[in-house]
């Protein structure tokens, strides 16, 4: 039975990180020079609202929604917190990239002088990382208890 017991070393979850800047505004993309800033189409109502998340800064208001929340005991807003991460799927100029590839060309071929950097890879992003699910064990972890232990499987 202690084989059924959830390890406390591990933390399993499912989150969303939302970086402080959209995708959809950054400085390259064509749609957004081309008309010059929000209206009304299709997507105008996101036009909106992407403009006031990154004027009010959306992922602090989301992160201090979470700390009134837990305060207040209401448990209504998920736990949210500041972080920053960094991931190749993140929208980086092409300055970044440039210089985290230089920087891992130089660790992987001079060591010594890679020593020296102190940073190696693309620079870590601000953002709001919303907590949804905390112990979360997926479906192939359930199906192999099921598969060793039959009375504990449901109806």
């Amino acid at each position: 039975m202690k084989r059924l017991q959830s390890r406390p070393d591990l933390v399993y979850c499912i989150s969303i990180y939302r970086g402080s800047r959209h995708a959809k505004w950054r400085p390259a993309h064509r749609r957004r020079q081309e008309r010059g800033g929000p209206s009304f189409d299709s997507t105008g109502l996101w036009d909106v609202i992407s403009l006031h998340y990154n004027l009010l800064q959306g992922y602090l208001s989301e992160a201090g929604a979470s700390l009134v929340d837990k305060k207040l005991g209401l448990n209504i807003v998920p736990t949210t917190a500041v972080v920053e991460l960094a991931a190749p799927t993140f929208y980086y100029g092409r300055l970044d990239r440039a210089k985290a590839r230089t920087k891992e060309r130089i660790q992987s071929r001079y060591p010594d002088l890679g020593r020296r950097f102190h940073r190696i890879g693309l620079p870590p992003k601000k953002g709001s990382f919303q907590l949804f699910v905390t112990g979360y064990q997926d479906a192939s972890h359930w199906l192999r208890i099921w598969d060793s232990y039959p009375e504990q499987a449901p109806p």
